[in-house]
């Protein structure tokens, strides 16, 4: 289905989506097109106490801010968010109504028991379709980064490499950019996640330092998909190593793991609870 976000369609009333919309972050707005698509709901950003709906991302501690108080009506429901570190957050969970969750390690800390597992921005394949890969280097620096001017330039002037900006207006570009790589390096958890929903060989980069969470979310993610994360590498010894041939095109071993967690997402997607809130508020209305 390709670029279908805009034919999603007036399936029903709007989903309220709480997912970071303050800045331009192609990671969080993924969010929206993905829920668009799989829900066939039209989708509107919303405040963490408003929201129906939790997904992707780490944002479990804004799910606890705002569900420390049981909700009057319908429980708001999780699928696909994580933890973004061992210190978690207290989550009540007797106030959620969890359909997914990102990986086994925010799995275990809430002890939820049986459920879905894995990152919905798996799902992107059905909102952008694949586009012929190439054999660069694409290389995405999170957000947070502060890569120093030098190291950039370096990278900017070697022809095997293709900078790849997350912060953009036009988050869906940066997606067909991560798509066409060859192979993609990156600090952005969603940087890997959506070339893994492309078969796009990857590895785990840290520009100096891991950011807020440490390396919890990214191990989260990667249990969820059955892969052993590299020993993240620093974006200055990118150079040597594609010297070094250390980044290979070939389509990842887990990437089976990866295509056997999509049809389980679609499915784990709360269609019913969601349903709910509408109709409540329909007949408040009426």
């Amino acid at each position: 289905m390709a670029d279908s976000v805009a034919s999603a369609g007036p399936g029903g009333a709007p989903l309220r989506l709480f997912y970071f919309d303050g800045f331009a972050n192609f990671g969080d707005r993924i969010a929206h097109d993905i829920v668009s698509a799989v829900s066939g709901r039209p989708v509107v950003a919303s405040p963490p106490g408003e929201a129906d709906l939790f997904a992707l991302g780490s944002i479990m501690r804004q799910v606890a801010k705002a569900t420390k108080q049981p909700r009057a009506g319908v429980k708001p429901a999780v699928w696909g968010s994580g933890i973004m570190g061992l210190q978690g957050p207290e989550v009540r969970v007797d106030n959620i109504h969890f359909a997914a969750v990102r990986g086994p390690l925010t799995q275990a800390l809430l002890d939820l028991g049986p459920i879905a597992l894995g990152d919905p921005g798996l799902l992107i394949t059905d909102v952008v379709a694949p586009v012929p890969r190439g054999d660069r280097i694409g290389v995405l620096c999170h957000v947070s980064d502060k890569p120093a001017p030098e190291t950039l330039e370096r990278l900017r002037a070697d022809g095997r490499f293709d900078m790849i900006a997350v912060g953009t207006e036009d988050h869906l570009a940066t997606v067909r950019a991560i798509a066409a790589c060859g192979h993609v390096v990156s600090s952005s958890l969603h940087g890997l996640i959506v070339a893994d929903a492309y078969g796009v060989p990857n590895t785990w980069m840290v520009n100096s330092r891991i950011h807020t969470g440490g390396a919890f979310k990214f191990h989260d993610y990667a249990l969820s998909v059955r892969r052993l994360l590299n020993v993240p590498v620093l974006l200055e010894d990118l150079p040597g190593l594609a010297d070094a041939g250390a980044f290979g095109t070939a389509t990842p071993a887990h990437f089976d793991q990866v295509q056997a967690l999509k049809d389980p997402l679609r499915a784990a997607f709360p269609h019913d609870h969601l349903r709910a809130p509408a109709a409540a508020e329909q007949k408040q209305v009426a």
